[in-house]
């Protein structure tokens, strides 16, 4: 279990980071733009696949504890089947846009390359954990696996298009075409793009759609602090990794910030956007992980079989 003091360290230096973006978002995204940069496109491109290895990681796990779980009525196993199937493509097909996307390489033809690295990745984690958790204890990890995906659902929803869909921040790679004469920041009315927002639009040669009004808050940092509950979560898999959760969420924090920084350096998202999404994951998590702790669900109890990984 991660103590509650690593909580608010890293909750604390994202804070500090949204009260400096509401202050100095443009200048920073400013200094650190390089349009472009392949190492920015390329994190772009590949730094939410922890993300969503671990949704395929959690419909393997419970595709194969609900098999074993006897006492589950048909409409619950049909239910549990389903968000297993549904967590699997899912992570495939939300994945695999980012490659070919303006959020990446921005090429179309990018797109079956793409979806190939993602099934076969994807794939292979639904099948580990479809063994993993058959080895375990059964109930256990099927309350760890539904917490899991409760953090995925209610962080990422409104990291990744809840917020977006009320608050239509331009990006800054789309106010550097247009000469950073429409500067907003986040808490500001966006009303004079509801134009773009209805189709796409050819500004200097490039074509524009609503995607870059989707600045606020980052989902791809949202994504990326995924990792901040994933690696953590790994020690109830997996016995070896036991006593390493604090190691593990600070490699998350790590990850995140990297992620992040190269969310900036690309113009598509402003500190402040950033340091949001995160935000909101961790606080999800944050909630379940008390939560789960306090009902010692994170720890079977002594009747319960001990995994053996």
């Amino acid at each position: 279990m991660i103590k509650k003091r690593h909580f608010v360290i890293v909750i604390s230096l994202l804070l500090i980071g949204v009260v400096m973006g509401s202050f100095f978002d443009l200048q920073i995204t400013a200094g650190l733009f390089a349009k472009n940069d392949f190492t920015g496109l390329l994190f772009s491109s590949f730094g939410t696949y922890p993300c969503y290895m671990g949704m395929a990681f959690i419909g393997g796990g419970l595709f194969s504890t609900t098999i074993k779980r006897k006492e589950l009525p048909w409409w619950g196993k049909l239910f549990c089947f389903f968000l297993s199937a549904l967590a699997y493509v899912l992570s495939i097909v939300i994945a695999a846009k980012d490659l070919p996307s303006v959020n990446g390489f921005n090429n179309p033809k990018l797109a079956p390359i793409s979806y190939t690295i993602c099934a076969l990745l994807f794939s292979a984690t639904f099948v580990l954990a479809f063994y993993v958790c058959k080895k375990g204890n059964v109930k256990y990890l099927w309350n760890i696996l539904l917490i899991m995906a409760m953090v995925y659902i209610l962080g990422m929803l409104p990291a990744s298009y809840a917020i977006k869909l009320v608050i239509h921040r331009p990006r800054y790679r789309f106010l550097v075409r247009e000469g950073l004469t429409e500067f907003h920041n986040w808490w500001e009315s966006q009303s004079n793009y509801k134009d773009f927002l209805d189709g796409s639009y050819v500004v200097d040669g490039h074509v524009i759609t609503k995607e870059e009004f989707k600045s606020f808050p980052s989902g791809h940092s949202g994504a990326a602090a995924i990792l901040m509950m994933l690696l953590p979560s790994l020690t109830l898999f997996f016995e070896k990794l036991k006593g390493k959760e604090t190691l593990l969420f600070y490699t998350g924090f790590v990850w995140t910030l990297i992620n992040m920084f190269f969310r900036l350096r690309v113009g598509a998202h402003f500190l402040s956007d950033t340091c949001v999404g995160s935000l909101i994951v961790l606080g999800v998590f944050f909630v379940f992980h008390e939560f789960a702790k306090s009902k010692n669900i994170l720890t079977p109890s002594q009747k319960q079989e001990q995994l053996n990984i």
